[in-house]
């Protein structure tokens, strides 16, 4: 009744603006704050979804599927992990990946126009809370005269972060204020840019300051320059500021924080144990120390699943008891060194979850990095160049605010980019239909191989070659020239399925081939033997998605037969294709089976996008599981 009544006053577009801007207000206060908003956001948009569902293109949830993956996945761990309380206590601090993205670029009537109040409410809430740290901060010095109270910790301890995940906050508030076009004064943007250099500098955070003065300032410079040249003077004025602000007037205090970094405090991470030495951490030391016991915890762990999301805390506090870390269990007054995180996010997914969770999430970060590059979207790419900067010293996933403002602002940078449609528009499918841009495409295939290879080489590989040796003489692989892009040869990889002949380079297999080894036919059935082309994806000669390579041999030939048969080489071979997913696969019989697959790898040359490329994905999947239920029923039957 209460979402009835607030859609017909206000209309369903105007509150959702209004409980995202709430939330993206809340985010630097108490988290319980932001909890309610997110709880409200969650219950009107779903209550007005089961009224009226939205169509949603493939596209959309293309852009949302690596949070989903990278969540399904820790929830799997939590089958493996002996403690399920932590698992599940790990999961529930994960939950907004899955949930926001899927709550706000799915199930929502987005308007681009809404980022402007969304990221204007969380400027103005940062602000407000800046100010308020700074109050109390003042009443205290005013009572005992002590500076500390401005800075690192001490400065935010009125809030939920501490001065690192704060620092965040305030990193992407610049990026906003110097990248989104707001509606406010020539002179009140200049002052909030200065606010928050000076905020950010207090916090002391050392890698946030460099991430701003080397990467976010730079940037900031290159791109007024090239594009608004009237306002690169004023660029240019705060860059000069903020570097005169911290070489002149940063006071002891904030310098101590980089003294720390000195070599001597290092060594404190690596000693054979702590039992006989006298050892006193500080930052740098301690965060090492916890990569340290991290790297040797992964190194006797599962290196393909990991300990499980729930057990990280075990293994790291027994690794550390052994290495002699006094008080460690201490009931009275354990030491702070018990159940802390890794501070990195890559080596704590990699303990966790494996290498499977470490690539899932580098996909996570990624994919959301290429459609900032492919839309352009400044504020979007410099905030995921920010995520990945700040995983490499936090397990930003492993706190609550962390993830809600990492999966928060991803899905509404995602929502509001150029492209995105939730009505799966004609329009919206033409620019997605204008194809895909090599690098992009080429960093696809680079997660995609890894992601294969691995499982392929450790447990696939061994046994197959094994096989292939004892039914048949010769060499594990069967390595071939063939065409690729313009016309160039490159060595594919295959795993050998036939006996050793001399017609190898200029036959193709047929039904009922004799040179097939019974093994080989199993291989082939299963496409097993197209595995070790995803070295040549790795290489670079190949890509996941495209037409399939031809031998030499047989291009000179349907060259000949077919005056359009050029236009195929245009792209990359794939190991899957257009063809193959309609099932023009194994021997050419004719030149109308010829010409239908060469028209279906024109098609796809022409009509290449991230939207073909999941299509045919997908649909190889599909083909290959209901081959192997295929296979298992002819074997029964047999």
């Amino acid at each position: 009744m209460l979402s009835n009544f607030l859609n017909n006053i206000f209309g369903e577009k105007r509150i959702n603006t209004v409980l995202l801007s709430l939330i993206a207000f809340s985010l630097a206060f108490d988290f319980r704050v932001t909890t309610l908003s997110i709880l409200l956001f969650a219950v009107f948009t779903l209550y007005n979804r089961l009224k009226e569902p939205i169509k949603v293109n493939p596209a959309s949830i293309m852009k949302v599927a690596p949070f989903i993956t990278f969540y399904a996945w820790f929830a799997i761990g939590f089958f493996y992990s002996e403690d399920k309380a932590g698992s599940f206590k790990d999961l529930e601090t994960k939950f907004s990946l899955l949930a926001l993205p899927l709550l706000i670029t799915l199930f929502t009537k987005f308007e681009r126009s809404a980022a402007n109040f969304i990221y204007s409410a969380f400027i103005i809430g940062l602000i407000i809370m800046e100010l308020i740290c700074l109050g109390d901060a003042t009443m205290h010095y005013l009572e005992d005269g002590e500076k500390g109270y401005f800075f690192y910790h001490q400065l935010v301890s009125l809030s939920d972060s501490n001065a690192a995940y704060f620092s965040w906050l305030v990193l992407f508030s610049l990026v906003l204020l110097l990248f989104h076009n707001f509606s406010m004064s020539n002179m009140l943007k200049p002052l909030l840019l200065i606010f928050q250099i000076v905020f950010l500098i207090l916090l002391s955070s050392r890698a946030s300051q460099l991430v701003f003065f080397f990467l976010i300032l730079p940037f900031a410079f290159y791109y007024y320059r090239s594009r608004h040249r009237e306002l690169k003077y004023r660029i240019s004025f705060l860059f000069a500021f903020s570097i005169i602000l911290v070489v002149l007037a940063q006071p002891a205090l904030i310098n101590s924080r980089f003294e720390v970094l000195k070599v001597q405090k290092a060594k404190q991470a690596f000693l054979p144990e702590y039992d006989h030495y006298s050892y006193e951490f500080n930052d740098l030391s301690t965060r090492l120390f916890f990569w340290r016991v991290g790297i040797e915890n992964i190194q006797s762990a599962n290196l393909l699943f990991g300990v499980g999301n729930g057990d990280v805390n075990q293994v790291q506090n027994k690794k550390m008891d052994e290495l002699g870390i006094k008080d460690l269990y201490r009931e009275d007054q354990p030491s702070d060194f018990l159940n802390m995180n890794l501070h990195n996010m890559y080596l704590q997914s990699l303990l966790a979850s494996g290498l499977i969770g470490l690539f899932l999430l580098l996909g996570m970060l990624i994919v959301p990095l290429l459609d900032a590059l492919r839309t352009k979207s400044y504020s979007f790419l410099l905030f995921q160049l920010i995520v990945i900067v700040f995983m490499l010293h936090e397990s930003a996933l492993q706190t609550q605010a962390g993830t809600v403002f990492y999966s928060f602002f991803s899905a509404v940078l995602i929502a509001q980019s150029k492209d995105f449609e939730l009505s799966g528009s004609s329009a919206a499918a033409e620019r997605i239909g204008k194809g895909i841009s090599d690098g992009i495409k080429r960093l696809f295939d680079i997660f995609f191989s890894l992601l294969f290879l691995l499982p392929f080489t450790l447990f696939i590989l061994p046994i197959c070659a094994l096989i292939i040796k004892l039914v048949s003489p010769g060499p594990v692989f069967f390595i071939q020239e063939r065409t690729g892009k313009d016309n160039k040869t490159f060595r594919c990889y295959k795993l050998r399925t036939m006996r050793l002949n001399k017609e190898a380079d200029t036959r193709q297999a047929s039904k009922n081939d004799h040179r097939i080894t019974p093994f080989g036919y199993f291989l082939r059935v299963m496409h097993i033997d197209e595995f070790p082309q995803l070295f040549n994806v790795l290489k670079g000669d190949m890509s996941i998605i495209g037409p399939r390579p031809h031998m030499l041999y047989h291009t000179s030939i349907y060259s000949e037969e077919l005056p359009y048969y050029g236009r195929r080489l245009k792209v990359k071979p794939g190991l899957t294709g257009l063809a193959q997913i309609k099932g023009y696969v194994g021997e050419i019989n004719n030149a109308s089976d010829l010409k239908k697959r060469v028209l279906n790898d024109i098609y796809y040359v022409k009509h290449a996008s991230i939207n073909l490329d999941l299509y045919i994905f997908i649909m190889t999947i599909k083909n290959l599981i209901g081959k192997i239920f295929l296979f298992k029923t002819r074997k029964n039957e047999s």
